[in-house]
């Protein structure tokens, strides 16, 4: 639902120029609070690769050795891309049985 509905928020966003730079970042952080410990650690590695990059944005190290994104890729576009493989992931643990929901019910 939410990758459904995020895109149309991101690009209203971006016509009134009101899309923080940070918006990738807070999605992908969005997506580490998931309970399959698979599906949270894709994005747990996006998200660190993202703060990896803002880093060497800042300071002199280079990090493109450890594959950085593109610069050239707009926010909206990684946004698009990120949701659109959440929803193959999902998709893939779902039909594989990955994503088991462990409910615990207390007296």
């Amino acid at each position: 639902m939410i990758t459904k509905q995020l895109p149309t928020t991101v690009v209203s966003l971006n016509e009134v120029d009101a899309f923080p730079d940070e918006t990738y970042g807070e999605i992908l952080h969005g997506f580490t609070k998931y309970s399959n410990n698979d599906f949270k650690a894709v994005f747990q590695n996006l998200l660190t690769q993202v703060r990896i990059d803002n880093f060497s944005s800042h300071t002199s190290i280079t990090t493109s050795f450890y594959g950085s994104s593109s610069s050239s890729e707009t926010t909206i576009a990684k946004i698009s891309q990120v949701l659109c493989d959440v929803n193959d992931l999902y998709s893939n643990f779902a039909t594989s049985t990955k994503w088991v929901i462990n409910c615990h019910v207390s007296a």
